[in-house]
């Protein structure tokens, strides 16, 4: 009996090291399928964070759908979700190859809750697909699930090609239905035998709205002209730099709300040092990941682009230009010092907040 219960206790643990920083520390370990053939000298897997309004789910949340014969979560209608996939092998991990998420999105009427900009192409036969990169949006009918017992269709599949990423894959959009995921890492390799790919699919199952009302406790942010709501007090945004640096039109109770991470590490607010400009101190090799947001109150936008500038190229790296991207995040590799520049801009109103980002050589930082 003893030896039954080691047994039961040592078969579901799952291969690779869970990281040990946020959000990677709140990570699920486990793939669904595999390309190639699976390794029997090393174990591979896929390490997913999925965060819904900047909350984590956490491995007790994961449910398992006997009819889709699937791995579930279960989000609110209107929150934005945030997916991120490694793989991972012990302490060692590489970013995925792609995100992609399908549902049935597309209403007959043609409208839809993703502010899909190519929704004429839907719904259709098969399979079309446009490319705005990073993304790629796909439109079929596409049975899934258990056809049998109850038959059911997604007309719209988008997926982020991550390969240009310089640190982590992540994929953002606002839950309007139930959402197929699927997580994708390629092996590089050329080896015809070995291992291909690792896939995790798993579904991500809707609830309305609470129809009670929230009290929300706005606090007042030092140095700044609107405040923080309830929507960033979570990881990460409560640990934002609320400030701009220029504006256009009538853009009071408006402002900017920046998060910086240097390692998986944010910036705190002690941290901004302001000179000529507002100023961090990064370290060369350092991954830096940068988002901004417009709140309002209690509401909150995605900047519409985030742009850096080195001193030797002079060019500017956008992101955050494609509808159906829901938070604005920009990723690079510090090799040198950068200007960045987040901004939000809407009709006649606009906001800016630029900065920079020193980078220093590792034997000189302490």
């Amino acid at each position: 009996m003893i030896k039954l219960v080691i047994l039961f206790c040592i078969l579901p643990q799952p291969h690779g090291q869970i990281p040990a920083e946020l959000p990677w520390s709140g990570a699920t370990i486990r793939y669904t399928g595999v390309l190639g053939s699976y390794p029997t000298d090393h174990h591979s897997n896929l390490a997913t964070v999925v965060l819904h309004d900047s909350k984590i789910y956490r491995p007790s949340e994961w449910r398992w759908d006997r009819e889709d014969w699937i791995r579930t979560l279960t989000g609110t209608i209107g929150e934005i979700i945030m997916v991120a996939c490694r793989k991972v092998e012990g302490s060692l991990y590489e970013k995925a190859s792609t995100i992609t998420i399908a549902g049935n999105f597309l209403e007959p009427d043609g409208k839809n809750y993703l502010h899909i900009p190519t929704a004429e192409l839907c719904p259709t036969t098969k399979w079309k697909c446009a490319k705005q990169i990073p993304l790629v949006l796909c439109c079929r009918q596409e049975y899934v699930g258990n056809y049998t017992l109850s038959p059911r269709t997604n007309n719209i599949a988008i997926t982020k090609d991550c390969k240009n990423e310089s640190t982590d894959c992540w994929y953002s959009f606002t839950l309007a239905k139930p959402t197929y995921v699927t997580c994708l890492w390629l092996n590089n390799s050329t080896d015809p035998l070995g291992l291909k790919g690792l896939i995790h699919k798993f579904k991500i199952n809707t609830i309305p709205k609470p129809t009670l009302s929230r009290v929300v406790t706005p606090q007042r942010v030092e140095g700044t002209e609107s405040t923080l709501s309830q929507y960033d007090t979570e990881w990460p945004w409560s640990q934002a730099f609320v400030h701009f640096t220029g504006s256009m039109g009538n853009v009071k109770d408006l402002n900017l709300s920046t998060v910086v991470m240097h390692e998986n590490q944010i910036y705190t607010r002690q941290e901004w040092e302001k000179q000529k400009t507002w100023q961090l101190q990064g370290v060369v090799g350092e991954k830096i990941s940068i988002g901004c947001r417009m709140i309002n109150g209690t509401t909150h936008r995605k900047a519409t682009s985030i742009s850096v500038l080195t001193n030797q190229t002079n060019k500017h790296e956008k992101a955050c230009m494609h509808p159906s991207v829901q938070d604005c995040w920009h990723n690079f590799t510090l090799a040198q010092t950068v200007e960045v520049v987040c901004l939000w801009s809407k009709n006649t109103k606009g906001l800016s907040f630029k900065f920079k980002i020193n980078a220093i050589a590792q034997s000189v930082k302490h």
